[in-house]
């Protein structure tokens, strides 16, 4: 058997799937104060699901959030940066940029929480621009920096990031054994194999943010196998990446800010691999859990991957999915503003104490309890019946908020939605045609919790036809960690014009970089032989400050400088709406992934049911329409039952155990042959819902 779990904000997500095909799922609510227990009980209950003994277990992969709530929560560990000297406030400095120009009590916009300037400390070294040591490392100056740092300020951790590191590592890797020399236990990350790429600020960034991030993921990882060890589990902890591969825990006790996206990145792949089976190479994920809502795109069936990811505001230089997150989820908090203005989130009330329809304490309605006023929800199944739920106090905290918009109750809970869903659609819109894409050519596939609540409302607001609903929806992500590959990703600075580049200058560059690949490979378990490789260069156009990550399609031979070129202009073109043919390129890093493909566990089937008269549960009042407070009888309908083939006209409700569909007046829902429900549009006319008149005519 292969366990996969993702922890959410509010509830994590766990997927059982044996070698007999079958797949277990299960759904607990999130511990934020103990995510090893959590994780622990969500292993308990699926094996008590599916009838198994833990001794079966064979692999267990994670998607873990630690690193990204201890970045946001500045809950790391006390972190020293070593740097050349007068080079100490490039963490402070950044790029200067601000989002909000004339707030003059703006907070940093740079990760200064890190290593205030007390533990920012500089060394006398200096390597040159072409990677020759200008100045030898001072080493007695960086003992007594070192010393200073453990004993007097304290630290954990500390950052190495000298000029030019990229090029000539030597004193980056001097500077870590005089630390190892002196004090062992203290974590180090050095620049020049954490980001060996120019830009010191962003490769400081990332470097300080590893360190900042070792301690904790260590202490959480030690505490996760000894709960998997009293769990019963006798399995190496594999852990997915920013890029959405898996690695073992190993790797990742190295460099922790691999896993700043983890999460979302699992939720990617699983969308990902559903729509692969579904026939759709172009697809947008729309993955709404109970505190935000992530966004990535995936087109001609590959995954956009970016190397320019960010973490609040601060830049992430890790290959990483190109996904964006937005704070609109099941617990977002409904809200209204000095002037009386209604918005939806971000703040969120997570899983504790969650919505006021959970009765954990929470007193302030959110997007889930208006989807219980609504209907849309059924109260006595949430979570296949494991969270007990209080529909009437939904509706109380609703009609409360009401009352200070002078609106009905139902007409609240529809606003609150209404919000919710122009949050979500205005950022995909804002992601895609961003990037050059349009919305309209790409299918929207909805996991999370909440994805396929919202999904056809959000497709309808950007005239999206089609609308993809996996199985599993609501434990996708946890899904999408059993079909990961196995990924190591490695860059080299290279920083040459294309017309000064031949074939053997990048076959000598990816080589270096093919020999560091594959060994990461092997220890893994996997043989050179069985390794695959994608390739990759960092290209722009002399004199631009950015760069575009082009692939390198087909092998490194004479043209392979010809066609990265090429490439480019096209990419360049498609991004800003402009190129330039003639101008100068340069190849300013190159970059490698080596991975190893995993057997994919078989997906559960369509039912073998022949109607949808079969499949119903029966019906319940709906509302779909804010000006038809009467609502509408609709049917409601066992997921597990659902035929293959058969259409299915909206207004219906769809329950199963993770999540609810729900198929608006104007949608058609069918599975196809992969398991998978097709909703399509057929009146996707850009209007968020029909007139009120195909209302009355619903309910008639």
């Amino acid at each position: 058997m292969i366990i996969g779990v993702d922890v959410g904000g509010t509830f994590t997500d766990i997927v059982l799937a044996d070698d007999r095909g079958g797949l277990t799922i299960s759904k607990v609510v999130s511990r934020p104060d103990d995510y090893a227990a959590g994780i622990v009980d969500a292993i308990r209950s699926v094996l008590e699901r599916a009838g198994a003994e833990p001794s079966g277990v064979t692999r267990f992969i994670l998607g873990t959030t630690v690193g990204t709530n201890a970045v946001i929560e500045h809950r790391g560990a006390p972190t020293g940066i070593i740097m050349t000297a007068g080079f100490e406030d490039v963490l402070e400095i950044g790029r200067q940029k601000r989002d909000v120009l004339y707030d003059l009590f703006v907070e940093p916009e740079t990760p200064v929480f890190i290593a205030p300037r007390r533990q920012r400390r500089g060394v006398v070294e200096r390597i040159g621009a072409q990677g020759q040591v200008l100045t030898e490392l001072d080493e007695d100056q960086a003992r007594a920096v070192i010393r200073d740092l453990v004993e007097v300020e304290k630290v954990e951790a500390i950052a190495v990031c000298c000029l030019f590191s990229f090029l000539n590592p030597r004193h980056e890797r001097r500077i870590r054994e005089l630390i190892a020399e002196a004090y062992p236990a203290i974590a180090v990350s050095i620049s020049s194999e954490v980001d060996p790429v120019f830009r010191e600020y962003e490769r400081l960034c990332v470097t300080a943010l590893d360190a900042y991030l070792k301690p904790v993921m260590r202490r959480h990882i030690e505490q996760l196998m000894a709960g998997l060890r009293n769990a019963g589990l006798d399995v190496d902890l594999e852990i997915m990446q920013s890029r959405g591969g898996i690695s073992s825990y190993r790797r990742i006790l190295e460099a922790p800010a691999r896993t700043l996206v983890s999460g979302p990145a699992a939720g990617v792949r699983g969308a990902h691999h559903i729509a692969e089976a579904a026939g759709s190479r172009n697809i947008i994920s729309l993955d709404v859990g109970g505190t935000s809502a992530d966004i990535a795109v995936v087109r001609g069936g590959r995954v956009l991957t970016t190397t320019e990811g960010r973490i609040i505001n601060y830049p992430i230089r890790l290959p990483t999915i190109d996904c964006t997150a937005i704070g609109a989820g099941g617990g977002s908090i409904a809200w209204l503003d000095a002037a009386g203005g209604l918005h939806v989130g971000p703040q969120s009330a997570g899983a504790q104490p969650g919505p006021v329809a959970y009765g954990q304490g929470g007193t302030e309605p959110t997007v889930t309890d208006a989807s219980l006023v609504l209907g849309w929800l059924d109260a006595s199944n949430f979570g296949g019946g494991r969270v007990r739920i209080d529909a009437a106090a939904s509706h109380r905290a609703i009609e409360a908020l009401g009352r200070r918009l002078d609106l009905p109750v139902h007409e609240t809970a529809w606003a609150i939605h209404a919000i919710a869903n122009a949050n979500m659609a205005n950022e995909i819109r804002l992601w895609t045609v961003g990037r050059g894409y349009d919305p309209r050519d790409f299918a929207l596939v909805v996991l999370g919790g909440g994805g396929a609540v919202h999904g056809g409302l959000v497709a309808r607001a950007l005239a999206m036809k089609k609308v993809i609903v996996p199985a599993v929806p609501g434990v996708l992500a946890a899904l999408g960690l059993l079909v990961a590959n196995i990924e190591h990703d490695n860059a080299i600075s290279f920083n040459r014009k294309s017309e000064a580049t031949g074939r053997d200058d990048l076959a000598a560059t990816f080589g270096e970089l093919d020999l560091l690949g594959l060994a990461q490979m092997r220890e893994e378990g996997v043989a050179a032989a069985d390794a695959r490789v994608i390739r990759s260069a960092d290209l722009r156009y002399v004199g631009q400050s950015f760069e575009l990550n082009i692939v390198l399609e087909g092998e490194i031979d004479a043209a392979a400088v010809a066609r990265l070129v090429a490439s480019f202009h096209r990419r360049h073109q498609e991004v800003y709406g402009q190129s330039d043919p003639e101008a100068p390129v340069e190849i300013v890093s190159l970059r490698t992934v080596h991975w190893f493909p995993v057997a994919n566990p078989e997906l559960p089937g369509p039912a073998t049911t022949k109607s949808w008269d079969e499949a119903k549960k029966g019906s319940r009042i709906a509302r779909f329409f804010p000006e038809f407070a009467e609502g509408v009888d609709t049917p409601v309908y066992d997921r597990l039952k659902a035929p293959l083939g058969v259409p299915l006209a909206g207004p219906a409700i769809i329950d199963q155990l993770d999540t609810t569909t729900v198929v608006y007046p104007g949608f058609v829902c069918e599975v196809d042959p992969s398991g998978s429900m097709i909703m399509t549009a057929t009146d996707n006319d850009g209007h968020v819902a029909p007139s009120a008149s195909l209302a009355q005519e619903l309910a008639l």
